[in-house]
């Protein structure tokens, strides 16, 4: 009996705190962090193809113009504002030529 509890003692050590010290859980702060950049980087895409819908020639843009294209399609249902970081990503894209 004393051997059993031993062994199942053992089991949780191992099978709960293991993982936890060789860092193969996921916390909330991570998923969090996982979850809104790969929100960001749909929004850039789809700020991206918005804004080349309306102006197909954006790579031949100066800085100015590509920014200003970028933050007017980086605006989303639900929001009053651009998001910096989408209108950014999203003017650096249009910076690229396309295809």
């Amino acid at each position: 009996m004393q051997r059993l509890i031993i062994i199942a003692i053992a089991g949780i050590i191992v099978g709960w705190v293991g993982p936890l010290l060789l860092g193969w859980t996921v916390n909330s702060g991570s998923a969090q962090e996982q979850t809104k950049a790969a929100l960001t980087e749909l929004k850039v895409e789809l700020c991206t193809e918005r804004a080349l819908a309306a102006n197909a020639e954006a790579a031949s843009l100066d800085f100015n113009g590509r920014r200003d294209l970028a933050r007017e399609h980086a605006i989303f249902p639900g929001s009053t504002s651009y998001d910096t970081a989408v209108a950014n990503a999203c003017a650096r894209e249009l910076q690229k030529p396309q295809n």
